[in-house]
């Protein structure tokens, strides 16, 4: 198999939402791959899971690459899929691993972390805890997170962390 040519015949079956034969070549490749090849091909597989709303499949390949190195897309797209499988105390653990291993710097996947832990503690019911997480979130920032009609603001975190907090 040539490896390019596997990739690029992949990349469209994906674009062309030929999720099955993508899965199947996926399947194929990563048999065969270098240790390198192996996380991009297992990133993208867990992709195709994702699209093909078979989340828990999508959240074991993570997984697995977070166990073999913190990697903060990694941690980001399991946290995602996890709140979209609506394991909130998991995600709410998964997240925490990349917010845990910040560094002081901007990083790209940081805003996105932050966000989606501040909505699993909204979800979890930790109100408090969640407009305390929301102040680190950006303010105009808004992701796409588990209603794919709209995406959700910092805003509607926060008046939902408020409003449910005044109700306990």
């Amino acid at each position: 198999m040539n490896q390019l040519t596997d990739i690029k015949k992949l990349d469209g079956l994906v674009r062309n939402r030929n999720h099955d034969e993508a899965l199947k070549l996926c399947n194929l490749m990563l048999g065969e791959a270098s240790v390198g090849q192996y996380r991009d091909i297992l990133r993208k597989r867990s992709h195709i899971h994702s699209l093909l709303g078979d989340y828990q499949q999508a959240i074991n390949d993570r997984l697995e690459l977070i166990e073999h190195g913190k990697d903060e897309v990694d941690v980001f797209f399991a946290t995602l899929y996890l709140i979209r499988a609506e394991r909130f105390r998991e995600a709410y653990r998964t997240v925490n691993i990349g917010v845990a291993e910040l560094p002081g710097m901007h990083t790209p996947y940081a805003d996105e972390l932050i966000f989606l832990r501040a909505y699993a503690l909204v979800k979890l019911e930790l109100y408090h805890e969640a407009i305390e997480a929301c102040s680190y979130v950006k303010d105009d920032m808004k992701m796409w997170v588990s209603d794919f009609s709209r995406p959700t603001s910092k805003d509607e975190l926060i008046n939902a962390a408020e409003s449910k907090s005044s109700a306990i």
